[in-house]
């Protein structure tokens, strides 16, 4: 939950278009004495691929007026995510929290008897293909489902997830006769390190990927496969500061199951900051991905959008 990954709307803070349209409070009720200050409106989460806003209830919305009150918390309502937070007249800081992801907005205003219709926008992040590969020793059914954790969702897949894949591997890594992988795109929680890792600069970055994915455990195809999309969708930038996810990290946001389980399982999530600068990094521990036996690997990366 990081302030950073916030949308930091501040056309939200007038009142504008962007707010439920009430005149009233976020109930439509006229008892809204001259006495009484409000903010009111809806909490909404933002997915970056596709883009969508989603009415997010039980976000926890609380005032600060610099002077050391406090007014709320209040959540939103569970259903159509509106809320209310009855204020004295002032000018304050409204910070929203979901799921460990915040959004602080500065400088909103209300005035004596004022209700100042407020939306509140939040960003979360999404992993950005995902790919799954298979490797079993003899040619078999393999039944893979993913567990997004409360609040996250699988919004693309190929071949067509629909609460969980059922496949016939093959030895090679082929899939049903005719993938190579299974695909997935899907929202997640912050819920990563960005302490150790590598700063790269932009000049070197395909090249660092194409040796250095190996020493983390891809197979030569399985890093052409990552090199063939992200040539294609990593954003431009001066350097790229990379962070490898520990699978425990992974896991508490985007479970992983396979039946029957593997002997070898590697996670390798990669989150990618742009920055302009490339200032050098607390070297990350590895270690060595033995394949054997049934072998599955899955690679991935988050893309901090706020930093590009």
């Amino acid at each position: 939950g990081d302030d950073d990954d916030a949308t930091g709307d501040d056309d939200d803070a007038t009142g504008d278009d962007d707010a439920t349209g009430d005149d009233d409070d976020a109930t439509g009720d006229d008892d809204t004495t001259a006495a009484d200050s409000m903010i009111y409106g809806v909490t909404y989460t933002w997915y970056g691929i596709p883009q969508s806003e989603v009415p997010t209830g039980g976000t926890e919305v609380v005032a600060h007026d610099g002077m050391g009150n406090v007014y709320g918390p209040v959540t939103s309502h569970p259903q159509t995510a509106q809320y209310e937070l009855p204020l004295p007249a002032g000018t304050y800081t409204v910070i929203a929290t979901v799921w460990g992801y915040q959004e602080t907005m500065t400088g909103v205003s209300v005035a004596e008897g004022e209700s100042l219709a407020l939306d509140i926008l939040i960003l979360m992040d999404d992993v950005d293909a995902p790919y799954i590969y298979l490797y079993p020793e003899t040619t078999q059914a393999v039944d893979v489902t993913l567990l997004p954790a409360p609040g996250t969702y699988v919004h693309t897949s190929f071949p067509a997830y629909n609460g969980g894949w059922s496949v016939t591997a093959e030895p090679s890594g082929l899939l049903d006769g005719q993938y190579d992988f299974l695909y997935y795109e899907a929202t997640v929680h912050w819920v990563f390190q960005t302490t150790e890792g590598w700063a790269v600069a932009d000049a070197d970055v395909f090249d660092w990927f194409e040796g250095q994915l190996p020493a983390l455990g891809l197979t030569a195809a399985e890093t052409e496969d990552f090199l063939d999309f992200w040539s294609i969708h990593l954003p431009p930038a001066p350097c790229y500061l990379i962070y490898p996810q520990p699978e425990a990290d992974i896991d508490q946001t985007m479970g992983l199951v396979i039946s029957p389980a593997p002997d070898s399982l590697l996670r390798l999530w990669l989150v990618v900051q742009g920055s302009a600068t490339c200032t050098p990094l607390p070297a990350p521990a590895t270690s060595p991905f033995v394949r054997d036996g049934f072998t599955a690997v899955e690679w991935g990366v988050v893309l901090d959008a706020e930093t590009f």
